[in-house]
């Protein structure tokens, strides 16, 4: 599942290609070359969207996923309201003074 690099391949070819159609088309002063390599620059914009789009979404997944196993990690049985074998009294006092 490592999309990234075929990606990021995609992206280096797509690169040459522009490159090589924008100067050949202006050696040659040829338009249909130069609006060849228009259309490959917005396809390679494409990929580099979506390139970022993975590489954004896998960063916030791989946070959040560090963020909720380290709270439950840092949580401790006092902190949780309703855990198995324990009374709620040792959880709630209904005095509104600290004791």
């Amino acid at each position: 599942m490592h999309i990234r690099k075929p990606l990021a391949a995609a992206v280096a070819l797509n690169t040459v290609v522009f490159g090589s159609e924008a100067v050949a088309g202006l050696r040659a002063g040829s338009l249909s070359l130069l609006m060849d390599a228009v259309h490959n620059l917005s396809d390679e914009l494409a990929l580099v969207c979506l390139l970022l789009a993975y590489s954004l979404s896998q960063y916030l997944s791989r946070v959040s996923s560090e963020l909720r196993t380290s709270s439950t990690r840092s949580a401790s049985s006092e902190s949780v309201p309703y855990s198995f074998g324990r009374r709620s009294s040792e959880f709630f006092t209904l005095s509104p003074y600290p004791d």
